[in-house]
């Protein structure tokens, strides 16, 4: 009986897998939005490490604790006050950085890099991952000023004015959307991933058509040359809350021969 039960058990859990993907699942790629820049010249960024380490190598986060401390206290609150604490404590900080923008005027920037108050403009680039589920793999970017206020573009929803944001509809769900729909031409489909789209409010799934069918494939290199050098393909933003298409879009692009 308990050998019954047992491969009973495995059959459903082998059968849920089964029936959780779907045509094109394996093109569920991770979503990110943590586009940095672009800064001029004199502009000097530090990754400082948020684990202590042993060594004297630079650079651990404790080297600039005090201001660390402030700037998370104040991105916290705005990651609260926005998308509510329950976003918050399922998000993760994956990086601090420091943006030293003026650090070529700065004579003895090298002994003084820690003491940022001394070390003029500084603004903070701050990374988190936000994985609730199995499909949703997201990061985002904040970057604050030295006074802690949020100068990025937001990177995720308003609770407020879209209190379903962390409820999403599947991948295979998404696709079915992207694929029935008769506006635009989706397939083949090169990839699907998890976006914010601020206009409307919400986390989208976006669906990107494959661009190398448009490529003719050099035979004797094994390599792919573009017509002309150039590529046009669609996009398809679904709401990933409630599964209704919120934005089309087009991408343009060129490969090297």
């Amino acid at each position: 009986m308990r050998k019954l039960l047992i491969i009973t058990i495995l059959y459903i859990g082998i059968t849920n897998v089964i029936l959780s993907q779907c045509p094109d699942y394996n093109k569920l790629r991770p979503g990110s939005q943590t586009q940095i820049g672009p800064f001029p010249n004199e502009t000097f960024i530090i990754n400082y490490r948020l684990e202590r380490k042993t060594n004297a190598e630079c650079c651990d986060i404790s080297k600039i604790q005090y201001y660390a401390d402030n700037i998370l206290k104040s991105v916290e609150s705005y990651i609260v006050s926005r998308g509510n604490e329950n976003f918050y404590n399922t998000i993760k900080l994956e990086s601090f950085k420091v943006i030293y923008h003026e650090f070529t005027k700065i004579p003895d920037f090298y002994r003084l890099q820690f003491e940022l108050s001394k070390c003029g403009k500084i603004t903070y680039w701050l990374t988190y991952s936000y994985k609730p589920n199995e499909e949703v793999d997201y990061t985002f970017g904040i970057e604050l000023n030295s006074n802690g206020k949020v100068i990025s573009k937001h990177a995720f929803p308003e609770y407020d004015n879209n209190i379903n944001f962390e409820n999403f509809i599947s991948v295979c769900q998404a696709l079915e959307v992207a694929k029935n729909q008769k506006q635009v031409n989706i397939e083949p489909i090169l990839s699907i991933q998890l976006a914010f789209l601020e206009e409307s409010n919400s986390f989208c799934w976006v669906v990107t058509q494959d661009f190398r069918p448009q490529l003719k494939k050099e035979t004797s290199y094994n390599v792919y040359k573009a017509n002309s050098g150039y590529y046009e393909i669609n996009e398809i933003y679904i709401d990933a809350n409630f599964g209704r298409i919120v934005k089309n879009d087009k991408r343009y692009g060129a490969v090297s021969n």
